[in-house]
């Protein structure tokens, strides 16, 4: 009876360390996430936006960080070339010319797809070296029901990703990632005159 109880509690201690374990890791997730969207939100121009989020990999502890953007008139290119972005020596910054490739992977549920890294799924959200992330997440931007394009995260670590994990941090980040980028455009506008007011106009 005696060695029943004592195993039945160091079963509930294990538990509940394991439970406090959780909650650490959430609360510094939750604290990071809070440090990247107040710097995301603090910056006005799309150059900056974009740049700061290549630039989060180590951040998020992540090996890959990437971004998919729908240009359909080449617009968004030019301007940020015009803000001084390199995007030819920025190859985790991919254009998409519209937004079909986006509807044929995601569809109308537009869930973020998390898990394994598979060729045929994954391949167009991702410009790797040699080495392909074992695990990721790739969660769309959307704004007005139209896709901007995509954040691609990635990880060596097969169990960083898994369909099983809970999204809500990601999909959270995602959807103030889609507002700055889909408004920053009209910030710029105001303030430069920007001949490209109007990029994001029919999304």
């Amino acid at each position: 009876m005696e060695e029943d109880l004592t195993t039945d509690l160091m079963a509930l201690q294990s538990q509940l360390e394991s439970t406090l374990v959780r909650v650490q890791a959430n609360s510094t997730t939750l604290q990071r996430f809070q440090v990247f969207e107040k710097e995301l939100l603090n910056l006005n121009a799309l150059v900056e936006m974009v740049e700061y989020v290549l630039t989060t990999q180590d951040f998020f502890d992540l090996d890959y960080i990437g971004i998919c953007l729908i240009d359909a008139k080449g617009e968004l290119e030019n301007y940020l070339s015009e803000g001084g972005f390199d995007i030819n020596n920025n190859p985790k910054l991919i254009i998409f010319p519209d937004e079909k490739l986006l509807q044929a992977k995601f569809g109308r549920s537009v869930r973020p797809y998390l898990g394994a890294y598979k060729t045929a799924k994954c391949a167009d959200f991702f410009a790797y070296g040699k080495r392909k992330p074992a695990s990721v997440a790739v969660i769309p931007f959307l704004r007005r029901g139209k896709f901007l394009g995509t954040l691609s995260m990635g990880s060596f670590d097969p169990q960083r990703f898994v369909d099983t994990m809970a999204s809500d941090f990601i999909e959270h980040m995602c959807a103030v990632v889609g507002v700055c980028l889909g408004g920053c455009p009209r910030i710029e506008a105001v303030a430069r005159e920007s001949l490209f007011e109007s990029v994001f106009s029919n999304i």
